[in-house]
Formats: structure tokens, sequence, C-alpha cells
């Protein structure tokens, strides 16, 4: 009799390999399409608002980039919206109220200190630089700005407020921020309790964050099978470790964040 499970799994390996086949068939498309791309883009950065897809950032082997792009899906057509802020790849997007934030990233070796929030509604001015995420200013709201840079971080969105997490700096990260979109300022949180982790994912559902995968040392990728989960970090502060299934496959220690932000032994 067949293995349900392994049915399953294969049927969510054959989802996983169709999805990603469209996504490459859509980024080729893209540099036939637009003359002006000629090279594809790693560890760019993508959100959707309305219904529109976009695009921009990210690396080509060689150099950083700042090209953004504007995807609908109604026309399967693209078209260059360009980006204000520095060259960068592997940065934090979150969509919060139909506006999107691009914050952090690397470029040429440097991480990069330039926030910026795009509003497709404000026409040509649509992306408008906010502040700075270090000591940067005259004034004091930014003294402790010392931890906010990184790349390979992860982004989520709870009620009203965007948190930014591990990522990586010259070491792997642990420093948790959460910013407040009514004020344009940050506030650090209670950092991560386990090893620092870079390259994870983070997503939000009903209302709440979720984060998962990653990598917690060199060569020790995690990964979310339900038989190899271990070297998914087992101890971030305030997030309940669960079992997610997905298509049949469990997703085995994606830690659920809860606020405020009370101690608990690790998990």
């Amino acid at each position: 009799m067949p293995d349900s499970n392994l049915q399953s799994g294969e049927n969510a390996r054959r989802m996983w390999h169709s999805a990603h086949s469209t996504a490459q068939r859509m980024t080729k498309e893209l540099v036939t399409l637009m003359g002006f791309v000629t090279v594809l883009q790693a560890h760019a950065d993508g959100f959707g608002i309305g219904s529109f897809g976009y695009l921009g950032t990210g690396f080509d082997g060689s150099n950083a980039s700042k090209d953004f792009f504007k995807y609908d899906p109604a026309l399967d057509t693209w078209s260059d919206i360009g980006f204000s802020g520095n060259k960068r790849y592997s940065a934090v997007t979150f969509v919060y109220q139909d506006k999107a934030y691009l914050v952090t990233g690397i470029n040429s070796g440097a991480t990069v200190n330039d926030f910026w929030v795009f509003d497709p509604a404000a026409g040509d001015a649509n992306w408008k630089a906010l502040n700075r995420i270090t000591n940067f200013s005259s004034e004091n709201f930014d003294d402790t700005y010392i931890n906010i840079v990184r790349s390979n971080a992860v982004g989520f969105i709870v009620g009203n407020k965007g948190y930014i997490s591990t990522g990586e700096n010259g070491a792997l990260y642990k420093f948790t921020w959460e910013y407040d979109f009514a004020t344009d300022l940050w506030k650090e949180k209670t950092p991560f309790e386990g090893p620092g982790t870079t390259g994870a994912v983070g997503f939000t559902v009903a209302g709440r964050g979720f984060v998962a995968t990653g990598r917690t040392g060199s060569g020790q990728t995690a990964t979310v099978s339900a038989t190899k989960s271990r070297d998914i970090p087992s101890s971030f502060l305030t997030f309940s470790s669960i079992d997610l299934k997905i298509s049949g496959l469990s997703l085995r220690n994606c830690f659920e964040f809860s606020r405020p932000w009370p101690r608990r032994s690790p998990l």
C-alpha cells in the first residue's frame, strides 16, 4: 500500500519545482523583454502591493544593483520604476499599509545604512528616504543605532510594528530591532538567545510572525524536512517552537513570534 506521507512529500516537491521553473521563466523573460537588463540578479528583494509585483536590487556575481522593476501579471509585462537608494543585495523588505519598506543589505563588502519606503500611489516620487539606521544624525534619537545594519536578515510585521532579526555583519547576528512606522524610530528588543543565524526566512500569517530555516555556522545549512531539522536554531526568545505542515510536509522548529518580549527559558 503506498505511503501517503511519501506521496504528499512527492507532490509538494513537484509543486516547488513547478513554482521554481515558473520563477526562472519569468526572470528570463524580464531579461529578454527589458533590453537594458543584461544579467540575472541574485540575492534580490521582492514584494507585492495591490495587483502588482516588484523586484529589485541584487548581485550579478561582481557588483551590487539598484535596478527595480514592476510586474503586471494581467498584462504579463515589466516596467522600470528605478530606485533612489544605494546599490545593495541581501536586504530586507516588508509591506505595511500598501507601502514597502526596504532596509539593510550590503554593497562592495560594506553594509549600507540608508532606509527607504516605496509608495506606489505617490507618482514619480514613489521612493522616500527615511532615517538612516546608524548613528548618522546630530540628534540623539539614533545614538543607540549600533547594530541594525546587516545583511541576510529576516523581516516581518506584527501589529503596527516592523521587525528585523538575525543576519550577519562580520559575525552571525542575534540582534533584533523593532520599527515604529508612525515615528520612523527603531527600538532594540531582546536578542535571539540561540546561536547567531543568517539566511533564514520570516513571514506573517494572521497577525503572527514566523521565522524558520537559516544557517548557524559554516556549512551548517538548516533544513525544513521532517527528518533533518536539528540545525535550525532551537531557542528564540518569545518564539514558540511549532510543527507547521505545508502540503503534507512537516516544517519542524519553525518559531512563532509573540509580543511583548517576556523572558522564558530556551526551548
